[in-house]
């Protein structure tokens, strides 16, 4: 068996994502973040700080997404500095 041949096979049994990449971002209420995708790439995750984690495709280490962490105490720190 080729390797097309066992991707079709594969595809056919779980179905395959024949619909483009579209960019999304999500509100993790129970972490109290948002997280967000450009590129379906495999990625690893590049912790910046407390409140920043950027994630970095395997293929060329662009930044294809990444994960807000804290928002609550952000927002709150954002009011109490203006």
């Amino acid at each position: 068996m080729s390797d097309d041949d066992f991707a079709e096979q594969i595809r056919s049994i779980f179905g395959g994502n024949t619909e483009p990449f579209k960019p999304f971002a999500f509100y993790n209420e129970a972490g109290d973040e948002i997280e967000f995708f450009l590129s379906n790439d495999n990625y690893y995750g590049q912790w910046i700080n407390h409140f920043m984690t950027v994630y970095r495709s395997e293929e060329t280490n662009e930044i294809i997404g990444g994960c807000i962490h804290q928002l609550n105490h952000l927002m709150k720190k954002k009011v109490s500095d203006e």
